[in-house]
Formats: structure tokens, C-alpha cells, sequence
């Protein structure tokens, strides 16, 4: 697993943050640019296990202070219902909201979906 794999088991809840950042490390103003994060069983696939998009309400949201643009992606159990444990491959990209948009892949990692023991309560 790479350095920003992420790990999550099934039907919970977690939001995943990712800080945006130039190539010297400094944060980039990302206001008004959209977002996505998408998990796939192979990089390859058409097929997506989880979408999520900055312009749905509550699926990723934009935090932006002084210091920090921060992108916050919220994961509900409703996204892993049904959803096979196992390594899926994920990535979370970027677009600006110029008149031409430029499009930034941020990252590129695994995604491991674990099972857990106690079933949710009805």
C-alpha cells in the first residue's frame, strides 16, 4: 500500500481530507474549483464502486482558511452497502473554474474496504 492509501470499514462513516498544494508544498487557493473522488475495482475500469462529487451537497466539502484548502470527502455506510471487501484503487482530482478548466489528478492510491463484526442496528 502506498503512502496515502486509505482504510475504512464497511458501513461506517469517515471523511477523508485532502489539502491542496503546490509542488514547494504551499497551499493553492482551490475556491470555486470542483472535485471528485472515485474508488474503482482496477484503475482501468469504467465501472465506479464510489463517486462523489463537490458539486452534490455533502459529498465533499470545501474548507478554506488562511493557512489551509482543505477538501473534506465525506463517506456515509449507505456508499459501501452491498460494496465487496477487498483493495480497490482510488483517486481525487481537481478542476479549476477558469473559462478553460485545467484538470489536476491530486492522487492516486489504494483503497481497502474491511470487514467488521457487528452488523449496523436496524
Amino acid at each position: 500500500m502506498g503512502a496515502n492509501s486509505i482504510e475504512l470499514y464497511e458501513a461506517n462513516d469517515k471523511t477523508i481530507r485532502f489539502r491542496t498544494v503546490d509542488s514547494s508544498g504551499a497551499a493553492v487557493d482551490s475556491t470555486g474549483w470542483r472535485a471528485y473522488f472515485t474508488v474503482k475495482v482496477k484503475v482501468t475500469d469504467d465501472a465506479e464502486v464510489i463517486s462523489k462529487d463537490s458539486d452534490v451537497a455533502g459529498e465533499i466539502d470545501f474548507i478554506s482558511d488562511a493557512l489551509n484548502n482543505l477538501w473534506g470527502v465525506n463517506l456515509v455506510p449507505d456508499d459501501t452497502k452491498g460494496v465487496a471487501t477487498g483493495t480497490y484503487w482510488y483517486d481525487f482530482e481537481i478542476w479549476t473554474d477558469d473559462s478553460t478548466p485545467l484538470h489536476y489528478t491530486c492522487v492516486v492510491d489504494t483503497f481497502v474496504l474491511k470487514q467488521k463484526v457487528k452488523d449496523n442496528p436496524a
